[in-house]
């Protein structure tokens, strides 16, 4: 939207909130102020930086707060079942500056709350919060004796649905016209973590292919879920999250022999599923 609709165009159709979008301040200033346009920056609690990997991940006002570099918090950084440090996706060749993130850590909640806040008292009107899945993944530091958790349920049970709760928390603390969206497969109840939702590539997706074992920059396209059986077999699995009452955005990767046709689809789909669907 950004790319072909400028604020006023965005405004005069009556868009009121935009995400996903690289933190400019006097941007989210121009469309708050002028506007009256909620922009909401992206953020990751699922990832901690490593500012000794890229030093201008400091510039952006989260990503600052939660360098394990400067703020000298290696607890933060999740360990594999080797006793190293976990890659997002697994992928060796990700982004140095940035790792997985142990979540059993009330400090680095703290940490993410100071970034977030950094981004609302900046002028934005709130945050997209990728990765906010609230399942569990086991952090092995205990077991290599490399920290301590301090939220020391087994495996870190519970920590990220604590940490996104007490994040979102702060966000309507801050004010209550501010708004939290996050990326997640819509698993449990989102009402205490999250405005609305995304579902993410839930039409048309891609996945790495692997050669020789390792991840090459080359993606594979799915093929679109057209039967009506899948259709009725998926609605019936996020009923639940239709329950909660948050608006649910629809988010596909646009299929590069078909743009229209994926689009199409896509919107189809999602106007079929639930009338509170966006797409």
């Amino acid at each position: 939207i950004g790319q072909s609709m400028t604020l006023g165009e965005m405004a005069s159709a009556g868009i009121n909130t935009i995400s996903h979008v690289p933190f400019y301040p006097d941007f989210a200033k121009e469309a708050a102020g002028k506007y009256g346009i909620r922009v909401c920056p992206y953020v990751n609690m699922w990832k901690a930086v490593t500012s000794s990997g890229d030093a201008l991940l400091l510039n952006n006002p989260y990503w600052r707060e939660v360098d394990v570099d400067t703020t000298h918090h290696p607890e933060w950084l999740r360990i594999d079942e080797n006793g190293k440090v976990k890659r997002p996706y697994d992928n060796a060749n990700y982004h140095p500056g940035l790792q997985r993130s142990c979540t059993s850590h009330q400090s680095l909640t703290e940490a993410q709350i100071r970034g977030v806040l950094n981004h609302l008292s900046d002028g934005c009107g709130g945050v997209f919060i990728d990765n906010a899945d609230l399942a569990d993944e086991f952090c092995w530091g205990e077991k290599y004796k490399l920290h301590d958790h301090l939220w020391p349920e087994p495996g870190g049970a519970g920590s990220n649905r604590r940490a996104r709760e007490m994040v979102f928390k702060a966000i309507k603390q801050f004010g209550p016209d501010k708004v939290c969206i996050i990326n997640t497969v819509a698993s449990g109840d989102m009402r205490t973590v999250s405005d609305a939702y995304m579902l993410e590539s839930h039409i048309y997706s891609s996945e790495r292919l692997r050669d020789a074992g390792n991840l090459v920059d080359r993606r594979a396209w799915f093929n679109p879920r057209r039967d009506w059986k899948h259709f009725q077999k998926e609605r019936a699995e996020f009923a639940r999250a239709f329950e909660s009452g948050r608006p649910i955005c629809q988010h596909y990767f646009q299929d590069p022999c078909s743009d229209d046709e994926a689009a199409f689809h896509s919107f189809v789909w999602s106007k079929l599923w639930h009338p509170r669907m966006i797409w």
